[in-house]
């Protein structure tokens, strides 16, 4: 899942909050920092 700027709020260094792609509700999404994923937010909520 790959988001624009305009896309999500910035809550802390770790943690963003957008509306999820598959249901629509607004989600907080973890930002992976280690391994494959490492560039982008950890699925699910």
């Amino acid at each position: 899942m790959w988001l624009k700027a305009d896309e999500y709020e910035v809550l802390d260094d770790e943690t963003v909050r957008a509306k999820c792609p598959h249901c629509g509700s607004a989600a907080r999404f973890k930002l992976v920092t280690a391994g494959a994923n490492a560039l982008g937010p950890k699925m699910g909520h």
